[in-house]
């Protein structure tokens, strides 16, 4: 499968799970915050930056399917953890930072470039 589309869908899939978790929960209303999604946002455009500024290292650890799961578990664990712990906030901010590199990922697809390549001089 195109590693893309594998992102893509892996993205998107965690991000249905947390849209889910915030409606079974009642905590849809942190997601219409404003700093929830500066804090997601900016974490995934700041995660994204890494991964072009050492693209040697990520993208070998990256490619492991295992890292992939680790990597969903940890995203929808995190999210339970929020809504368990009464931290909708920090579920939002998840699902921001997924909207974020969705976005990312379309323009990247659409234009065959990387608008964050030119920030991190790659």
């Amino acid at each position: 499968m195109n590693s893309r589309r594998r992102d893509g869908l892996l993205a998107t899939g965690a991000l249905a799970l947390l849209l889910v978790l915030a409606w079974a929960a009642g905590a849809t209303r942190a997601l219409t915050r404003v700093g929830p999604a500066v804090v997601g946002v900016g974490g995934s455009l700041l995660l994204e930056a890494v991964f072009l500024r050492y693209p040697d290292r990520t993208h070998e650890l990256w490619e492991r399917p295992l890292v992939q799961a680790v990597a969903f578990a940890l995203v929808a664990g995190i999210g339970i953890l929020a809504i368990q712990s009464g931290l909708g906030w920090a579920l939002a901010a998840l699902a921001w930072g997924l909207v974020a590199y969705l976005l990312l990922l379309a323009i990247v697809v659409s234009t065959g470039e990387n608008p964050l390549a030119t920030v991190v001089g790659r």
